[in-house]
Formats: C-alpha cells, sequence, structure tokens
C-alpha cells in the first residue's frame, strides 16, 4: 500500500496604513489583499517590524528607484537603510512579466535574480536572513510588464537602527 502526501499552501497578504483625518482628511485605512497565493507568517521579534511597504500595478517596463519610490498618500519613499524581506508578485495580464536588478545601482530582490511571473502566475518569497540593504549604488529594480498586469507588495525592515 502506498501512501501520498499532497499540500496546499495558501497565502494572504494583507497591507493597510491607518490615516487619521489629521493626516488626509476623508480618508481612514487603505488596504490591498492578495488572497490564496502562499504562506501565511509574520515576523518574530528577533527580526523586527515590518516599516515600509510598496505596493504597485505595473503594465509597462518600469525601473524602480528604491531611495525615491512615489506614493499617492506620502508622495516619496526613501527606502535607504531598508532591506527587503518578502516579495509578493502576481500576474494576471496576457503576458509574462519579469523583475530583475536593475541596469545599473542594481538591487536584486531578495537574491532571487530574474523573476520571471508567467500569465496568471503567483510569485512569493520570503527571507528576512539574507536580505540586501538599499543604498546609493545599490538601489534599482527592473520590471518588464509589457503585455502583463503586474501586482506587486514588497515589505521591508529597517537596518540601518
Amino acid at each position: 500500500m502506498t501512501r501520498s502526501l499532497y499540500a496546499t499552501v495558501l497565502a494572504k497578504i494583507i497591507v493597510s496604513d491607518q490615516l487619521d483625518d489629521k493626516t488626509l482628511p476623508h480618508f481612514s485605512t487603505r488596504t490591498l489583499a492578495i488572497s490564496n497565493v502562499g504562506a501565511e507568517d509574520s515576523l518574530s521579534t528577533e527580526e523586527g517590524t515590518v516599516t515600509e511597504r510598496i505596493v504597485g500595478r505595473f503594465t509597462t517596463d518600469t525601473t524602480l528607484d528604491l531611495t525615491a519610490v512615489s506614493d499617492p498618500i506620502y508622495t516619496s519613499i526613501d527606502l535607504t537603510g531598508y532591506a527587503m524581506i518578502a516579495l509578493l508578485l502576481e500576474n494576471s495580464g496576457n503576458g509574462p512579466a519579469t523583475v530583475a536588478a536593475g541596469a545599473s545601482n542594481g538591487y536584486t530582490p531578495l537574491g532571487s535574480g530574474t523573476i520571471t511571473v508567467p500569465a496568471g502566475g503567483v510569485y512569493l518569497a520570503y527571507d528576512p536572513e539574507n536580505a540586501t540593504v538599499v543604498s546609493s549604488t545599490v538601489k534599482n529594480i527592473d520590471i518588464d510588464a509589457t503585455g502583463a498586469t503586474l501586482d506587486v507588495v514588497a515589505l521591508f525592515l529597517n537596518k540601518s537602527t
């Protein structure tokens, strides 16, 4: 008699910002949730607290400068001294999307080299121990999303304190 074990791992990543009326009138919490894509996890106290996040949708080729990330509410975020510890990519478009270190001042997301997410595909990585710290010379990520619709959630820890 042969026994087989099958496992399905599901994830739910929720990123939310609490805003009060003094910060931005008529806004409360904004939340992005992507469900059923990997494993649920939380950071231990030894690793620290997630202090910054990037949430975005890309449909064209883009170079993402981690020292000057545009944010519709907070205007610009400088992630110098922070390290990416988790990355979620979901491609709901018709073509593949790739994410890689920039051609100049390249930042390799979680040491993964080039990540290709096929149409309808999902990529999830979590690695707080080996995360690279963003600096003025290690900061750019190239995203090739022509023909794709790539949703990105990246979580960062402040490693400079």
